[in-house]
This record gives structure tokens, sequence and C-alpha cells, in this order.
């Protein structure tokens, strides 16, 4: 039985120890021989105690877990922010920004994880903080169209107490898919009209930063570089974060563990490297359910 505890001083492991204790020597007899309970801290699980009436049994666990904590190629969404980490300290900047400015803009190079972090880490927050969280959008090739039909009666929403929050991702959409320049246009201007006349309004953009120059003269650009965020690369110890904890979410662990070291190696000196690790992080659950295996192991043969 798992304990949310650290160490040994935790109430609640100490709390649990003594209840199965009194329990067990309860039930003992003549018949019966008497077993106490202990505590063991195990390899590869450095963040919680474990009790077990006997040290050799294994654990009650089914041979594979209820999803792939990893997401492969697709974005992390505000529903997968239980396995979204190492952005803690993006998020937080963001988050203090989001508070100052109307308009947020989150640039960075392709597959430095802009849309992960904005819906996954960002908006759960805001949520929680009591923002009334619109659907994410995306421009598309009638970004025009797309407002109407995901955004009806949008000023009705925008009016009220409290934050309201609009997330168009991949804005970039507006030059690679959008080829009529007056729907560009008046996309644009209908978004800075929201701004100037709902202040309760937050509009956050994730955007490609190759793109950028041609948005110099958006209908945006008063405000664009005041709300402006560059998303950094990942440290090694977030990229440790990144491919640790999901898999500490669903009772997986990497063997040998100098596995962890050479992939944070590998993907930190490959930039933009981010979707790959996930995609192989995810093949790499795949390997271990296709094996038959129920160790919970993810190996390193299947990663080479």
């Amino acid at each position: 039985m798992n304990s949310t505890g650290r160490s040994t001083a935790c109430p609640a492991a100490t709390e649990l120890y003594l209840y199965l204790r009194n329990q067990v020597e309860k039930q003992a007899t003549e018949l019966t021989p008497r077993q106490t309970p202990s505590l063991f801290n195990l390899a590869r699980h450095d963040k919680g105690e474990y009790i077990f009436l006997h040290p050799r049994h294994r654990l009650n666990l089914p041979p594979a877990p209820n999803r792939n904590p990893f997401k492969g190629l697709s974005s992390f969404d505000e529903a997968d922010a239980s396995l979204f980490y190492g952005r803690e300290r993006v998020v937080k900047a963001l988050r203090e920004m989001a508070g100052n400015s109307p308009l947020l803009v989150v640039s960075g190079a392709s597959g430095t994880g802009k849309s992960s972090v904005v819906k996954a880490g960002l908006l759960p927050q805001l949520r929680r903080e009591g923002c009334r969280v619109l659907p994410v959008i995306r421009p598309g090739k009638e970004p025009v169209v797309t407002l109407e039909t995901e955004l009806p009666e949008a000023e009705k929403q925008f009016r009220g107490n409290g934050k309201t929050v609009l997330v168009i991702d991949q804005y970039e959409e507006l030059i690679t898919q959008c080829l009529d320049p007056a729907q560009r246009q008046a996309f644009e201007q209908q978004l800075a009209a929201w701004l100037d006349a709902f202040p309760q309004l937050r509009i956050i953009l994730s955007i490609r930063s190759d793109f950028e120059p041609q948005f110099e003269k958006s209908p945006l650009a008063p405000r664009w570089q005041e709300g402006r965020y560059v998303a950094p690369p990942f440290s090694l110890d977030e990229l440790r974060e990144a491919i640790v904890k999901p898999a500490v979410q669903e009772v997986l662990f990497y063997e040998p563990e100098g596995l962890v070291d050479q992939i944070v190696e590998e993907v930190s000196q490959a930039p933009g490297a981010l979707p790959l690790l996930s995609f192989t992080l995810s093949e790499l659950y795949e390997a271990y359910l296709k094996s038959g295996r129920q160790d919970r192991a993810l190996l390193e043969a299947d990663y080479q």
C-alpha cells in the first residue's frame, strides 16, 4: 500500500503501519503464526513508502497500466495535465504575464512544446483560479468562419465577472492555411476589438517564432511585444522530469536506471527533438505491451 509521504516521519505512513499491525496481531491465534508488518524502501521508488505483510510478496498490479503515459506526436491537452511535466518554470512565468497582459503570445521554434505548455500547463491553473476557459481554437483556412462557428455569441461569453480566456493555437495558420488576406485582416481586427471592449478578456496565442515577422503590422502589434514570451529549451533536469514522472504515474520504470541518463544526453544534443522524444517514449511503452512481460520495465534493448 502506497502512502503519500516521503519519509518514515510521515504521519500517513506511520498511522497506516500502526493500523495494519493492530489488525494483523488481533487475528493471531495459537494456530495462526503472528505476523508483523514492516516498512521497506524500494529501489526506483524514492518518493514514498510501501507497507507489506510479506516482503517477498509480488505487487498486486495488472500486467499493464490503464493508459500510455506518453503522447507520441500529439500535443498535450488540458485533460493530460496529470502527465505533463518539466515545464513548471515556464507555466509560472506565463501565469504572471497572463495576470498583467490582455494578449499573451507564446512563441518558439517548432518542436519546443508551445501548444502543450499552454493547454496542459497554463490552462488548468487558470481554470483552478476561477477563469472561464473557452474551447481552444485554430485559425484554419477560413479564420473568420472559425470564429463564427467555434465562438457563437462570443461577446455574451466575454461579459460578466471574472476573467475569460480564449486560446488560439498554431496562430501561424493565418499564413500557412489562410490564402485570403481580407479574412486574415478581419480575424485579427476582431480579436483587437474584443481586447479593447472587454478588459477581463485574455487572449493567448501560440505561434512558431519564424512566422512572427509576418505579423509586424498586425492589428495586434501594439500589444504583441508587451505580452510576448519565448518558450525556453528544456534544462537537463526538466528533460529528466518529462521522461521519468509520466512513467512513475503509471508505475513504470526504466531498466537499467542509466537508460534515463542516456536518453537525456541524446535529446539534449538535438535541438527541437521534443516531438521525437515523446514519440520514442510512446513506442517504448508499446514495445513493453507487445513483449508480454509483466515487470513494468521499459528496457534499454527496446530503446536501442
